[in-house]
């Protein structure tokens, strides 16, 4: 298992706390490349602006 969480900091001053803990085979460096993918979504997500819906 690998796994790594952190408190990740927004430009806008939020922040949000992650973790992702990923069960692999011995030395599949895959899982690098997958857990910065999913870091970068969720951060890409957050840190856009809020939508406000009009009635």
């Amino acid at each position: 298992m690998v796994g790594d969480a952190g408190i990740i900091s927004l430009p806008n001053g939020k922040h949000y706390l992650a973790g992702i803990f990923v069960i692999r085979p011995h030395d599949d460096e895959r899982v690098v490349k997958f857990v910065r993918q999913v870091s970068r979504i969720v951060y890409q997500y957050l840190d856009q602006p809020k939508l406000s819906q009009k009635y």
